[in-house]
Formats: structure tokens, sequence, C-alpha cells
């Protein structure tokens, strides 16, 4: 009688960690989020912001390649970035 209650909320739960475990994670390890102390004006809230979208730019890329990893390469080669930009622009537009 109450089982299929029980998978529902046992659902539910799965789906909270699983955004727990795909973006607030990668945003404390990768950006190191939690050790950021922007306190002052929108700079938290600003930061937060962009950290998101490259983290949404970053996971359109297709590969083997860790969050970190795509930071550093994307740091180093103005042709990974505009390899980035036109995924995103081809899937968009």
């Amino acid at each position: 009688m109450f089982a299929p209650c029980r998978v529902r909320l046992g659902c539910c739960f799965r789906n909270h960690w699983g955004i727990e475990n795909r973006l607030h994670w990668v945003l404390d390890v990768s950006f190191g989020e939690d050790g950021n102390r922007t306190r002052r004006g929108n700079g938290a809230e600003n930061l937060g912001k962009i950290r998101r979208l490259v983290r949404g730019l970053l996971g359109g890329v297709k590969g083997k390649q860790s969050v970190p990893q795509m930071m550093f390469r994307a740091a180093l080669s103005p042709e990974f970035r505009t390899e980035v930009f036109a995924k995103i622009a081809k899937e968009k537009f």
C-alpha cells in the first residue's frame, strides 16, 4: 500500500542529491566556491553566476577531460575557447 509512495520519495531524494553531486560539488571543488571570500555589494552573486555560466559552457563540451583540465586548456588555448563557444552557438541557434 505504501510502496509507491516510498519509491517516489526515494526518487525525489536521489534527484536532489544528483543535483548536489553534479553541480554544487563541481563548483566547490573545481571553482573553489566555498573558499571565495567576496562579501561586498553584488560581487558574490555575480561571481556565482559567472561560475555557473562557465560550468554550463564546459558541460557542453564532449570528451573525457575533467572540468579542471578543460579550464586549464581554455586558459591556454584560444582555439579551444573558440571551439567551446562554437559548439554552444551551434546548439542554441
